[in-house]
């Protein structure tokens, strides 16, 4: 069974290989008080920049699909101009950064 951690593995590899800066996302928070710090819900998975275009992946097993804070994450990063890709195997960012 392939798990999520595999997959976002599998694109950070490729990503770093085809020289891209990547940033992998963990979803932490911190409290003092009030206040909370760190990512807000549905923040993807995997953020990177590649021949000067931002983009992102959220990694899915098959099967399952973006919540609704992660899919409106990715609307706003494609009304950005980024690219957003829901990624359930390697092989889907591959065909979209190509």
């Amino acid at each position: 069974m392939v798990l999520e951690r595999d997959i976002v593995a599998a694109c950070v590899d490729y990503l770093l290989y085809r020289g891209a800066w990547v940033f992998r996302v963990t979803g932490h928070l911190a409290r003092e008080g009030d206040r909370v710090f760190g990512q807000r819900k549905g923040i993807p998975d995997i953020l990177f920049v590649l021949n000067g275009k931002g983009g992102a992946v959220e990694c899915k097993v098959l099967g399952k699909q973006p919540t609704p804070h992660q899919q409106a994450e990715l609307d706003a990063i494609r009304r950005a101009g980024g690219l957003a890709i829901v990624a359930h195997d390697v092989s889907d960012v591959i065909r979209e950064v190509a």
